[in-house]
């Protein structure tokens, strides 16, 4: 166990003993390297609740990196909030050209991103199976 401090954006970083249990970066994604991604942790407090980092990562003008860190007492709650985040976040985080001429070009952003961020969720929870035995 080792001191975390994650960035938060908009408010004082977080700063807390744990481990770090899974990390994943999906800068580079289809065998691309990418102008917009995703840079996942996961880690375990001492105290034994999670702490969920998500960083949205970009290179574009008129964009900025986002970070998201939210603390969570089950890893239950991990997986419903990431799949709900891949639904509305990446269209909060990115600054698409609005008009009905960036239509399809936004849409297959939009995919590629999402696809790359749930492909990042699957790797972050892949030691983490789901027990529905208990």
């Amino acid at each position: 166990m080792g001191e975390i401090k994650l960035n938060r954006t908009g408010d004082r970083p977080l700063v807390f003993e744990g481990d770090c249990l899974s990390e994943v970066e999906n800068r580079h994604f289809s065998g691309k390297e990418q102008n917009r991604w995703f840079q996942l942790g996961l880690y375990k407090i001492s105290g034994g609740d999670y702490v969920l980092h998500v960083g949205y990562r970009t290179i574009w003008q008129n964009e900025t990196d986002i970070d998201d860190v939210t603390v969570y007492s089950s890893l239950n709650d991990i997986s419903p909030y990431l799949n709900a985040m891949a639904h509305h976040v990446i269209n909060d985080y990115m600054n698409l050209p609005i008009g009905a001429q960036f239509e399809e070009k936004r849409e297959l952003i939009t995919k590629q991103l999402r696809m790359g961020f749930l492909q990042s969720v699957t790797e972050l929870l892949k030691d983490f199976p789901e027990n529905l035995s208990n």
